[in-house]
């Protein structure tokens, strides 16, 4: 260790000579960093100053510049000479450059690193299209979609706006102007009207308006229309709406338009429908959602037909005569000769063709024939189609060919003009830049950044002192996108900026340079990679320390390293151009080796030219250009000797270029990695290593590191626990990386309430890894052989390479002492290596925090920051926070004994000046987005090959009609329809839209009960419930909570809610209740007669809460809180004034006279003959006069409710939902078997969906039941499938007793009864996979329909988000069994096949579930699962007696059980325990 420590030393003295260190920017105190801001602005101002040069170069008898002490002490000894102050004027070479101030060029310094010309960026074919103005196929915009038609004319949605126009083509109007989405457009039957969605902000509702022009009138209330499928006659309107089904499932329900009736029809499921002109419908049950494309899995689309005197649909495009392909859309023509047609879409040969059939299924014919694109929608009107291909409109003229099949006319394309500014599509100043940004790095010394915005580059000052400028790096505005933006270490003298960045201008991402070659000037752009070898990449490194290379991990498991040795990347050794010839009075002036600037001490005050005779300045001009063309004729022949010649340029500027392209080489290190099995990676600081972590094959992930110049990669840590995000110390001699070695769970045993289960705490350790044999890491406190201990040096081992001693490494791992065991994230190393920046999560908010290691303190710097920022020096780190970027210096919150407050005191922080603003060009954008999913799906889809499927012919197939679109909406309608072409499920498109979206009205709310409506109000005719179900709310008539105390109950009725009748006014509850939503609400209820003993407790809690009153007018109290009695629990002041407490009775009856105690407080008395609310036959029994047997009356009651959320409410009713079929469940199986639900399979932890929360709930109460029906239909999935598996497969092998008592299994929470799973076609995802697990592992049968087909699991990783933040799903993970694909594009097929028929469904009846119960029923036989008996307990008594008079004292007895026992051997026991472990895990 002291021989290392020496050789560093002396190789530090060698390196360092005698050069001082330069003063960091932001030093320890305020202090400092006044001084040095100040003086930065002053040099500044100097530099920029019209004046003669800051220092004078002095000449020897050559006229070769003297550099270093020399030109000081000359300076400073001329300076001297003289009693002014000022050069003697016979001192010539005092000013021997003034000659630069005046004229009007200077030449720059020399600058011997070779020349580039490098290769320029060239923007893609494609895109370069687009942005050229002249281009006819791009200049045409207008994308239409969901067309529809009568009486001529013709409405359809583009720019997300409705438009009307003749059904010939020509000019089209927009209809919709407004800022809420409307969509889904149907014309009325004679085309006088429109109907449409439009978005409030209770979701979407219909609105009717004149196709003609006027008001829209609002239709529909409460959000629950989710499509408009059919306008068939004037007075109906067939909407798809949630609003009456009971488990949210969408149905075909008749609107009338005028008087705002609704009704169901009797169908449980519709997704589309129209009406037939004979009165008969035509539904669609289900439609799949995904974009995929020849879709076969079982939530297909199937035609159904029913007429009201039929008892059940009609399916009249099954699976066994149809086949496994869908057909949708439905539609029919009441053209004479076409009525008795259907019209539909289906991809049966292979593209979504529109086709007819039969009003009875016959005679099926496809009528278009189209190859590339699907049809996407169509619409009839009499005797003429249109629809829709692409984003355009096509028509075809319909004739009735034959009784079996009518023909079409030739296709016409219908060209529309919109009248339209087209704004969406203007260039537009995004709102808040500052909270877009998405990347910032920072300069080496921190005082500058460089940050990303919407993919455009930008560069600014940190620190005010140096300027408030933003300057926009790169030229687009949306056609490119730049990306992985860092800062390159130059190594030049002209102090200018360079960036190196990902850019996707050429089609494919490559590394560009970007650098400004002076000061003020543009900024130049140069090509680093070409050839599109970097496709793919999913995580990256910085530039090495060297410039020399960087490395990039691609979802082909490939580690690539990407050579920058001969790049302009290389500053040491090459430069891209030579600065031009500029203006000395503009020119900044650099500080120069020789010059007196460029002492320690800093700049020089300038030299005055006063007292110099013009012979003296005309001599001085001669010696500096002697000087130069000397120095110049010398350079020359020294390049000409070693075989490099000067090149002249036209401009007569001198510059050496190299022979090389400055393009870098792509190689692969390593492979055969997962796609994001790579992370982390880090820089040794003398670049010849960089350390990774990998995910192993055990799901574990260790630290790797490479030697880059042999390729070796070497495993630092073993694969038997986590370790990540490893970091070199600056010195080279450590490495730091986290560890969960020491893993910590909690749970302290599996007794307990539902089987309590170790859970592993997320927590890390970081630790230090000494990389040379014989060292410690640098907080080593000593001991009485190393007293000293590991003293932190900074220096120390900067001069030596970095060597890794892999024998014994990790044995030789140490905690960094004094951190808490925690949740970290990440860390950065800042200041001279001492110090820590970490990133942890504590009590679910992520905190940064900053570590010493020689205070070993740990200091809570920051919550919740948007980005932590290190600079390259790590003497300055940024918290990027929504008050603007935060600039603090390392060395300052390193001081000990500094708390929160100060460390953040001295924090600069910068925010864009105001006007700052950044400019997007939509269309350009839409078109990089486009490319750039395409590519994203390409290269992470999983499989390489796309299903077999052309790529790039799909995406040129595509791709013109970007050029087509007006608004950002219509982008995913584009990227669905590409993405579709894979034929993959899982692929779901979401768009961000940057239009402002001003919903319509005020959100609604609910009561959560079903009402009918009476002559006297709304009567209550079902109140939902919600017990046993978790995270569900209660009806707000039902209540009892802190705020709200309600008993109502079926039969009462609602007369006024806040004092408006509900009966005087045609708007729904929905409306009434307008923006009341966790409001207190006043009702009018006239409730129905209760029970006698209800009305004593009534009676009892009215007198209760009368003498609570009493008290506390009278000051005193009766022990019990007002919340006990119903009301909130609120502080009530004494009332000793008689005059307030007057007050106080007058008023808490409003309206009402004083009541005897023990009357109900607000009754009005019993309904009299006559009375405006009288109807006894409507509001109760009749009253029967004083008949000892009478039914009292109803009576009227002022109650006080807290209406619920819509999205509350919907989350009651499936919780009801639930409830009754658990009741059902109940009664058909005398309690033996429980029902258990499962909406989806997402944990997503607190205040998120926990489907395991949910089945724990329903399952460990039920484990001693015979049968469990699990029923995962209309399940969503998530990932849990494993554990419910787990759950259900545990096998009872062993029983306990207690002294009295039930006894139990050892295996805790064992179910040992019989199990069936339900499924149907919209279960999907993870619960397909359970499902299929249930199947395999053979827990029990499977029952219902086949399901929906969507197995191959999709990434999230953040690099395949697009630029403003829109994604998509990619298929990225396929599961397969038994050598096949397992469930995607086929489903789980059950093993007995049950149907929900839409009518029975609809009235009530569950097919399914009843054939569930049977085979449970039948399954549990008489088969018991009660536990074994307990066996005799044995006879241990010692016989005392017979042992005094000599004999054995054992009991006979016991010898006798215990000789049976020993005959009969213990191998059988031991095997009938087997036999019953095989039994029940036995695959049939």
């Amino acid at each position: 260790m002291a021989s290392v420590r020496a050789e560093a030393a002396m190789k530090i003295t060698r390196a360092l000579g005698d050069a001082g260190t330069g003063t960091p920017a932001l030093g320890l105190s305020q202090y400092e960093r006044d001084l040095a801001r100040a003086k930065t602005a002053e040099n500044r101002a100097l530099r920029r100053a019209p004046r003669p040069p800051t220092s004078a170069r002095t000449f020897s008898a050559s006229g070769t510049p003297r550099l270093g002490r020399d030109a000081s002490n000359a300076t400073s000894g001329a300076r001297n000479a003289t009693t002014t102050g000022y050069p003697s004027e016979d001192d010539e070479d005092a000013y021997g450059d003034e000659q630069d101030g005046y004229s009007d060029e200077t030449e720059p310094e020399r600058d011997e690193r070779l020349v580039i010309k490098g290769v320029e960026t060239v923007l893609e074919r494609t895109r370069e299209r687009l942005i050229d103005a002249d281009s006819e196929d791009e200049s045409v915009l207008g994308y239409y979609r969901l067309p529809t038609m009568a009486s001529g004319k013709i409405a359809f949605v583009s720019e997300t706006n409705i438009w009307i126009a003749s059904a010939d083509g020509g000019v089209a109007s927009r209809l919709s102007s407004t800022y809420s989405r409307e969509g889904v457009p149907r014309l009325s039957p004679d085309g006088s009207h429109i109907a449409f969605l439009g978005l409030t902000y209770d979701g979407y509702d219909v609105f009717v308006a004149p196709t003609d022009g006027g008001v829209a009138t609002q239709v529909t209330f409460g959000g629950k229309t989710q499509d408009i499928a059919d306008w068939p006659e004037d007075n109906e309107i067939l909407l798809i709406s949630t609003a009456f089904s009971k488990s949210a499932s969408t149905q075909l329900v008749t609107l009338n338009p005028d008087t705002r009736a609704m009704s169901p029809l009797p169908f449980a499921r519709a997704i589309e429908g129209v009406k037939e002109s004979g009165g008969c419908y035509v539904f669609v049950p289900l439609r799949q959602t995904s974009s995929t494309k020849r879709y076969e899995g079982g939530e297909q689309s199937r035609l159904w037909r029913w007429c009201r005197a039929d008892s059940e649909a009609k399916p009249l495009t099954p699976e066994e005569t149809w086949g496994v392909r869908g057909a949708w859309s439905p539609s029919v023509s009441v053209a004479k000769g076409l009525e008795n047609f259907i019209f539909f879409i289906s991809d049966k040969s292979g593209v979504a063709n529109v086709w007819s059939m039969t009003t009875d299924g016959e005679f099926a014919m496809q009528l278009t024939n189209e190859c590339l694109f699907d049809v996407q929608e169509f619409t009839v009107d009499g005797d003429v189609l249109v629809y829709r291909r692409g984003g355009s409109l096509y028509r075809r003229a319909i004739s009735a060919h034959t009784a079996r099949a009518p023909a079409l006319g030739e296709e016409v394309e219908l060209t529309y003009s919109l009248v339209s500014e087209f704004r969406k599509t203007m260039p537009t100043e995004i709102e808040d830049p500052y909270s877009s940004i998405s990347e910032l790095v920072l300069t080496n010394d921190g005082a500058f950044a460089a940050f990303v915005i919407r993919g455009q580059v930008f560069h600014s000052a940190l620190v005010p002192f140096l300027g408030t400028r933003v300057e926009k790096v790169t030229r687009y505005s949306g056609a490119v996108r730049y990306k992985h933006i860092q800062f390159v270490n130059d190594a030049s003298s002209d102090g200018q900026p360079k960036l190196l960045a990902l850019s996707d201008a050429s089609g494919e991402y490559e590394y560009v340079l970007l650098e400004r070659q002076i000061e003020g000037g543009p900024w130049r752009e140069t090509k680093i990679t070409t050839g599109g070898k970097i496709k793919g990449a999913m995580e990256f490194s910085s530039i090495s320390p060297d410039n020399t290379a960087l490395l990039l991990a691609d979802t082909d498991g490939n580690l690539k390293l990407v050579n920058l040795t001969e790049t302009a990347v290389n500053t040491a050794l090459y430069r891209t151009t030579e600065p031009e010839p500029i203006s000395a009075k503009l020119a900044k002036r650099q500080s120069k080796p020789g010059r007196p600037d460029a002492s320690p001490a800093g700049p020089q005050r300038p030299k005055p030219m006063l007292g110099r005779s013009p012979a003296a300045r005309r001599a001085a001009r001669r010696a500096a250009r002697v000087g130069r063309r000397v120095s110049g004729r010398r350079a020359s022949l020294h390049l000409a000797s070693i075989g490099l010649g000067k090149e002249k340029s036209d401009d007569k500027a001198s510059s050496v270029y190299a022979d090389i392209d400055g393009i870098a080489s792509i190689d692969t290190m390593l492979n055969g990695f997962r796609p994001e099995g790579v992370y982390g990676l880090a820089w040794s600081p003398d670049s010849s290593y960089i350390a990774f972590a990998k995910d192993e094959e055990n799901d574990f992930s260790s630290i790797h590191v490479l030697n880059v110049t042999s390729g070796e990669s070497t495993r630092i840590t073993t694969p038997s626990y986590n370790a990540h995000s490893p970091k070199f110390s600056p010195d080279g001699l450590y490495l730091y990386y986290f560890s969960d070695q020491q893993i910590a769970s909690g749970g302290s045993s599996p007794y307990g309430a539902r089987g309590a289960e170790p859970m592993f705490y997320e927590t890390s350790r970081l630790m230090c890894v000494p990389l040379r044999i014989g060292m410690t890491c640098p907080f080593f406190i000593g001991d009485e052989l190393n007293p000293e201990g590991s003293v932190f040096d900074a220096e120390f081992g900067k001069a030596l390479p970095t060597m890794i001693s892999t024998k014994n490494i990790e044995q030789r791992a140490q905690v960094v002492p004094d951190l808490p065991e925690a949740q970290y994230l990440g860390f950065n190393i800042i200041g001279d290596g001492s110090g820590m920046l970490l990133t942890l999560v504590e009590d679910d908010q992520v905190i940064v925090a900053v570590y010493s290691m020689y205070s070993r303190q740990i200091l809570p710097l920051y919550p919740d920051p948007m980005a932590v920022v290190v600079s390259g020096d790590m003497q300055v780190f940024t918290l990027v926070t929504e008050q603007g970027v935060a600039l603090l210096s390392a060395k300052g919150v390193l001081q000990p004994g500094l708390d929160q407050e100060s460390a953040l005191r001295g924090a600069e922080v910068w925010y864009p000046p105001d006007t700052f603003g950044v400019i997007v060009n939509p269309r350009e954008e839409w078109l990089q987005m486009y490319e750039e999913a395409m590519r994203n799906m390409r290269d992470a889809f999983y499989d390489p090959k796309l299903h077999g499927v052309d790529w790039t012919s799909i995406t040129d197939r595509y791709r013109p009609l970007v050029y087509k679109i007006s608004a950002k909406g219509e982008l995913r309608d584009i990227l669905a329809q590409a993405f579709g072409e894979l034929s993959a499920l899982h692929v779901f498109v979401s768009v961000h839209s940057d239009d402002p979206v001003l919903p319509l009205g005020s959100p609604s709310a609910c009561l959560g009960a079903n009402f009918e409506m009476t002559p006297l109000g709304l009567k209550i005719a079902y109140i939902h419930e919600s017990s046993g179900i978790l995270e569900a709310p209660q009806s707000s008539l039902s209540r009892s909570s802190l705020y709200s105390h309600v008993k109502l109950q079926a039969g009462d009725i609602i007369a006024k809610i806040d004092g408006v009748l509900v009966n005087s006014t045609e708007l729904p509850l929905s409306n009434l209740l307008r923006g009341k939503a966790g409001m207190q609400v006043l009702l009018e209820v006239i409730k129905s007669p209760r029970s006698e003993q209800e009305r004593k407790d009534e009676e009892d809690l009215q007198k209760m809460k009368e003498l609570r009153m009493m008290q506390q007018m009278m000051g005193g109290g009766m022990g019990m809180a007002s919340s006990q009695l119903g009301g909130a629990s609120t502080a009530t002041k004494t009332l000793r004034d008689p005059h307030m407490a007057s007050l106080v009775r007058k008023h808490a009856t409003p309206g009402a006279p004083r009541l005897p105690l023990g009357q109900p407080r607000h009754s009005v008395g019993p309904l009299k003959n006559g009375d405006v609310h009288a109807d006894a036959k409507l509001a109760g029994k009749e009253h029967k006069g004083d008949d000892e047997n009478e039914q009292p009356a109803p009576t009227t009651e002022m109650i006080i409710v807290m209406p619920l959320m819509l999205e509350e409410c919907d989350v009651l009713e499936a919780a009801d939902a639930v409830v009754q079929k658990r009741e059902y469940v109940k009664s058909q199986t005398n309690d033996d078997v429980a029902y258990v639900y499962l909406e989806d399979m997402e944990q997503e932890g607190r205040g998120s969906s926990n489907s395991f929360d949910d089945f724990a709930a329903q399952f460990y109460p039920n484990v001693r039941k015979k049968g469990l029906i699990i029923d995962v239909r209309r399940n969503a999935g998530g990932n849990i499938d494993t554990w419910l598996l787990e759950r259900l497969r545990r096998v009872a092998w062993m029983f306990d007793t207690e002294r009295s008592g039930a006894g139990d299994t050892t295996m805790q929470y064992t179910f040992r009864g019989k199990v069936v799973v339900l499924i149907d076609e919209q279960t999907s995802s993870d619960a397909e996979m359970f499902a299929l697990g249930i199947q395999q592992l053979g827990i029990g049968p499977v029952i219902g329909e086949r399901t929906w087909g969507g197995a191959i699991g999709y990434s999230g990783h953040p690099e395949l988000r697009l630029v403003d933040g829109s994604g998509f799903t990619i298929p990225s993970f396929g599961p397969y069994i038994n050598g096949d694909w397992a469930i995607e594009q086929k489903g789980v097929t059950p093993d007995v096949l049950v149907s929900n028929l839409p009518v029975a469904t609809f009235h009530g009846k569950d097919a399914q579930l009843d054939a569930a119960i049977a085979s449970i029923l039948d399954l549990m036989g008489t088969e018991s699962v009660e536990l074994p008996p307990k066996p005799t307990y044995p006879n241990r008594a010692f016989d005392s007696t017979s042992c005094a008079a000599g004999e054995t004292g054992v009991d006979s007895a016991y010898l006798v059980s215990t000789q049976a026992a020993q005959d009969d051997a213990s191998t059988p026991a031991v095997e009938s325990a087997t036999q019953v472990i095989q039994a029940e895990t036995a695959v049939p």
